[in-house]
């Protein structure tokens, strides 16, 4: 394609020149990074990230009602911190929340690896978007997300639609039924 382009800035030959410079530099780079220590660093596992609505896990919350979100995370150097992110809109920013292992926070016992959080209740019918982050206390306090690819790929939930009281029938369409 460069060899045919009619307006082309710079000749063939040059371009397959620096294309080997290009490689160079993406290759230099490449070994830069890998011997960098932060980059070496060990960042946090996250286990798994349920929700759950009264102690029953994944269990669909009704209007108002909080939801607490457990995680099982270690790391081979310590946990700087455990953030919970939340929305209740489809887009745009989350609401960040501290996740603990303090025993006080619907996370089992104290300091076993188990963090949990609380989402607060939104209006029936809303859709909830969810993720957590924990950072290593490592120096470069290396981060993992659960799930992988937040805040794109996230966990979601909806909180249950509120019931009619009325359940009469009503009739809201006729129709003639002709013969001719």
């Amino acid at each position: 394609i460069v060899l045919n382009d009619p307006k082309k800035l710079y000749s063939y030959a040059q371009f397959n020149s620096e294309l080997q410079v290009l490689r160079n530099f993406v290759t230099n780079r490449k070994n830069y990074l890998n011997a960098n220590a932060e980059m070496q660093q060990i960042a946090p596992v996250i286990a798994d990230a349920p929700y759950a609505v009264n102690g029953v896990q994944y269990q669909q919350p009704a209007e108002n009602q909080t939801v607490n979100v457990r995680s099982t995370i270690s790391s081979v150097n310590g946990i700087d911190n455990v953030q919970l992110y939340y929305s209740n809109n489809i887009v745009g920013r989350f609401t960040k929340t501290q996740m603990f292992d303090d025993g006080l926070h619907d996370d089992s016992l104290a300091a076993d690896g188990i963090y949990g959080g609380t989402i607060p209740g939104f209006a029936a019918g809303t859709w909830v978007r969810y993720y957590v982050q924990a950072a290593a206390a490592n120096t470069a306090k290396s981060v993992s997300y659960m799930p992988a690819g937040a805040e794109h790929n996230v966990f979601i939930y909806t909180i249950a639609p509120n019931a009619s009281s009325d359940t009469s029938i009503v009739i809201n369409e006729v129709m003639a039924s002709n013969v001719t």
